[in-house]
């Protein structure tokens, strides 16, 4: 079945991605940048230029606005820097980057590297232990896991699919 795609009016799209991040921009205020990178923001601000520009009915357009509005209203600004015991920020980043994962193909930069280097480490030690050896498995693996990783990010930076 065919999925039938609307194409909005993008002077309100427009109109939204303004105001978001215009919050994102009040929220920033007084932020120091590990501060701004730990809670997210460079990576919503760039969420909500892309996304919508990609493919998708106006009721996934709807989830996606909402979805964006709910965590910046759960960022923190300066003076609300979060204890270190309050995770519910960083649980609902960690929920949006998984749907736009998920939904829209997006992801963060450094995502395939991460992923395919900790596989790696993964092979290399079991590599290593069978060739008993470890301390030349794990070199290996971390090898391997860079460059599967980064042929992958390198790809999706291609395709325009990094935020």
């Amino acid at each position: 079945m065919l999925m039938k795609y609307y194409i909005y009016d993008m002077k309100d799209i427009d109109i939204w991605q303004d105001m978001q991040r215009q919050a994102l921009a009040t929220k920033t205020e007084g932020l120091t940048e590990p501060e701004m990178k730990a809670y997210g923001y460079d990576f919503v601000f760039g969420a909500i230029g892309k996304v919508p520009a990609r493919p998708q009915t106006d009721a996934e357009m709807e989830v996606f606005k909402l979805k964006t509005e709910t965590l910046i209203a759960l960022l923190p600004t300066t003076a609300q820097k979060l204890k270190k015991l309050d995770k519910g920020p960083a649980v609902a980043l960690s929920n949006y980057k998984s749907f736009l994962i998920k939904k829209y193909n997006v992801v963060s930069k450094g995502y395939y590297t991460s992923i395919w280097m900790s596989l790696g480490v993964a092979m290399g030690v079991s590599f290593g232990v069978a060739m008993k050896n470890i301390a030349l498995g794990i070199p290996v693996g971390i090898g391997i896991g860079l460059a599967i990783g980064g042929g992958l990010q390198r790809k999706a930076e291609k395709e325009g699919r990094v935020i």
